[in-house]
């Protein structure tokens, strides 16, 4: 029988686990072990700095784990670590190919260490956009880099070589999302063949399997709507609201997650003592969400300024292009819609799996097989409680929203409008991939939630076990591939 959700006997304290959401059985531990277990594999098979623009994200790791909290423009780095960056070049496949033996002499630390200094983390022919990369990942909050960087303190306690150090920043993070997937599944038992074919899809390991802001904003988005589904489904008391608090105040943090904000008003009424306390729950949650992210933003002010003027030198001014928003947000929404409807089928693809700098991709059928799985298991996974129109209506409303807020937010930071025939406007990315279909894993769950229905369902471990071939067979074919692209 599948897990559904139920009302709580009277009897038994609001904060005590209901069976039904305790209920664990073979397959949710075999999710958990195989998410673990093939992340760890993308994070050992990617050759070393071929994530889009992993080499800023590591050395923005690097520098928390050494307690600089605050991201440098130019980062002072001893040379190992210089050479190391310089070893892997952006999008090393174009160059060469990597021999494993390569690799492994890297790791143990039997590769010479030529005189580096920080000065050489510049820009050249094989680094491109290294310091596009150093600059953009100061704006993230520290939190999202906390696993990376923890991986790197204990390589460095334990005197890994810089190579052992970037490692064991993908392993933490891998570690996190199989974490996230636990609790998520201990939550919401009711939702656990989406939340595994969403986690095990070939881009989520990928980027769980590499060193970025991605992975840790997608591990508290999980749990985010996973704790948000728990209290709509269960009773809970003031300490698991204390919970829900703090979790909508780390994902405020995660890659300026606000869109989750909406997510609030699906707690139902029936969590509170009388409406009041509602209302005034939902208020300190958006005040925490938006101080959280004021006091971030006030502490990176520096590095904003420095991100502007880079980015105006290349051609790129951030300040008109909020002002095209604010002053032609009709036409703007019209150049949105255009680039949308333009980019949506390139969209799923990378959504699905795109590896490396976005070039090796899956074929086009395979990725549209995947996704239709995602919308079959969403269409028919007993939701547990029936998911009201007005529920719906905000899934549909955040979903809509993080979409337009991210190609908003893209634009501002990395776009130009290329002229056209009147009103023909578009949107361009000279200098980056601009939007890409990683970008809507975190808030991809608000969308396939909405879908959900209760008339026509299939058991939930059925499609459990459907996931987890299907996935496991897509994955050890990414892995295939990446292998073959990259390795002698």
């Amino acid at each position: 029988m599948a897990p559904t959700c139920r009302p709580e006997p009277k009897n038994r304290p609001a904060d005590e686990p209901s069976a039904s959401v305790d209920r664990w059985n073979a397959l949710a531990t075999l999710s958990v072990a195989i998410c673990a277990v093939l992340g760890l594999a993308f994070a050992f098979v990617m050759p070393p700095l071929q994530l889009n623009d992993e080499h800023g994200h590591f050395i923005r790791a690097y520098q928390i784990s050494r307690g600089a909290w605050i991201g440098h423009s130019a980062p002072a780095l001893p040379p190992p670590i210089v050479a190391f960056l310089q070893r892997y070049p952006e999008a090393v496949d174009r160059q060469r190919k990597i021999a494993p033996s390569e690799v492994v002499a890297d790791l143990l630390g039997r590769v010479g260490t030529p005189s580096s200094s920080p000065s050489d983390l510049t820009d050249n022919s094989k680094h491109k956009y290294l310091t596009w990369s150093i600059l953009g990942s100061n704006l993230y909050c520290p939190l999202v880099y906390l696993p990376s960087s923890v991986g790197i303190g204990i390589a460095r306690a334990l005197h890994f070589s810089p190579l052992g150090m970037f490692y064991s920043a993908r392993v933490f993070n891998v570690l996190v999302l199989a974490l996230a997937l636990w609790l998520a599944f201990r939550l919401v038992p009711a939702s656990r063949a989406l939340m595994a074919a969403i986690a095990l899809m070939p881009m989520t390991l990928h980027q769980a399997g590499g060193v970025s802001a991605d992975l840790v904003t997608i591990a508290v988005s999980m749990v985010g709507f996973a704790v948000v589904l728990r209290v709509r489904c269960q009773a809970v008391g003031r300490r698991f609201l204390t919970i829900v608090l703090v979790v909508f105040t780390l994902w405020a943090l995660c890659k300026t997650s606000i869109w989750a904000l909406p997510l609030i008003l699906l707690i139902p009424s029936a969590a509170f003592k009388n409406a009041p306390r509602r209302v005034v729950f939902m208020a300190g949650v958006g005040v925490a969400m938006l101080a959280a992210l004021s006091l971030w933003q006030i502490a990176t002010y520096d590095n904003m300024q420095i991100f502007h003027a880079a980015r105006l030198a290349r051609g790129i001014d951030t300040s008109a292009n909020l002002a095209v928003i604010a002053a032609h947000p009709l036409h703007f929404a019209r150049m949105l819609v255009a680039f949308i409807g333009v980019h949506a089928k390139g969209y799923i693809g990378q959504f699905i799996g795109a590896f490396g700098w976005t070039k090796l991709t899956l074929s086009v059928w395979t990725s549209t097989f995947y996704f239709g799985l995602i919308l079959f298991v969403a269409l028919f996974e007993p939701p547990g409680r029936p998911i009201s129109l007005a529920e719906r209506g905000i899934l549909v409303s955040v979903f809509i929203g993080a979409v337009l807020a991210i190609h908003a937010i893209l634009f501002v930071s990395d776009g130009v409008v290329v002229s056209g025939i009147p009103p023909s406007d578009l949107i361009s990315f000279p200098y980056s991939a601009g939007i890409q279909g990683r970008y809507f894993i975190p808030f991809c769950f608000a969308g396939f939630l909405a879908l959900r229905q209760n008339r026509f369902t299939i058991n939930s471990h059925l499609l459990l076990a459907v996931v987890l071939y299907t996935a496991t067979v897509y994955d050890l074919l990414s892995l295939c591939a990446i292998f073959r692209n990259y390795y002698l």
